[in-house]
């Protein structure tokens, strides 16, 4: 099919009987250049395994396809998901985890192993806990390739003390270092959104902090921005799960790691949330 054209893409659906839902965030990219360069982000080679999180009518599905790669698609529509089963049925090299990838991915790594490549169109409404989920539970590939809302492309490469600097900045970069970012107009998709959109190029951090801290990490990230109005420590302070530490404790362990009692969260680096907690975790 022609995927650059919305009323091709338009008849198709209404031959498969597919109606679109806001929720799932499908919009088609219809325009063929930026495609292009989600392909050259990707480097597709032969052998490559790729996962594909929401393929839609497979725009991006069969370039890959044709340059040898395996390719393991992330559909939660039920209708995508015969068409898709049925357009690439000559290609042993490619497979469908059908459902919500957040609840799936863990089992298709299980089943399948780590991939190379994790790409896709990701829903504006879930593309965050999306990547969240991959990241708080130790998931990272050679690279992500990620087409997202601008607005949270930025969060994630956002520096410590700008506006959208956050505890899912510190998150998403202390596995990952964005390389590449490069904006797409909304009418580049059909049905045309209202926001602009990014395309996201990560490879793995050089700051991951190890397992052994690692959930202890993201909470203590996640507490020291409940309130971006608070100190740190008051943030702290605040949380139920680290009453076990005493208040002057906390706030002489936030001297030792190098911050002033009255230093905010959206102050601090990744590395400097990975050095209070190894503190913390030391004194407890």
């Amino acid at each position: 099919m022609n995927y650059d054209s919305p009323a091709e893409i338009k008849k198709v659906l209404d031959d498969i009987h597919v109606t679109l839902k806001k929720k799932w965030g499908q919009n088609f990219l219809v325009n063929p250049g930026a495609r292009e360069k989600i392909i050259e982000f990707i480097k597709p080679g032969k052998g490559d395994v790729i996962w594909e999180i929401g393929p839609g009518l497979g725009a991006m599905t069969e370039p890959l396809l044709k340059t040898g790669a395996t390719i393991i698609a992330f559909e939660i529509d039920w209708g995508m998901i015969r068409y898709l089963n049925r357009v690439f049925s000559s290609y042993p090299a490619f497979s469908i985890v059908q459902g919500d990838v957040v609840k799936t991915w863990k089992t298709a790594y299980k089943d399948c192993g780590k991939p190379d490549k994790v790409m896709g169109n990701l829903p504006y409404a879930s593309a965050s806990a999306i990547i969240t989920s991959f990241v708080i539970d130790g998931f990272v590939p050679d690279a992500f390739i990620f087409t997202v809302q601008r607005e949270l492309a930025l969060r994630m490469a956002a520096l410590p003390g700008t506006k959208s600097y956050s505890s899912f900045s510190i998150l998403f970069q202390s596995a990952f270092t964005i390389k590449e970012r490069q904006d797409i107009k909304p009418g580049s998709f059909y049905p045309k959104p209202e926001v602009v959109s990014s395309i996201i190029s990560a490879v793995p951090s050089l700051h991951v902090p190890d397992t052994s801290i690692r959930d202890f990490f993201f909470h203590i990230v996640r507490t020291g921005f409940l309130s971006r109005r608070k100190t740190l420590l008051n943030n702290l302070l605040s949380d139920k799960d680290l009453k076990t530490y005493p208040p002057r404790m906390l706030e002489n362990a936030i001297g030792q790691a190098g911050f002033h009692r009255n230093t905010r969260a959206e102050e601090l680096k990744g590395e400097d949330f990975i050095r209070l907690a190894k503190l913390l975790q030391k004194l407890k």
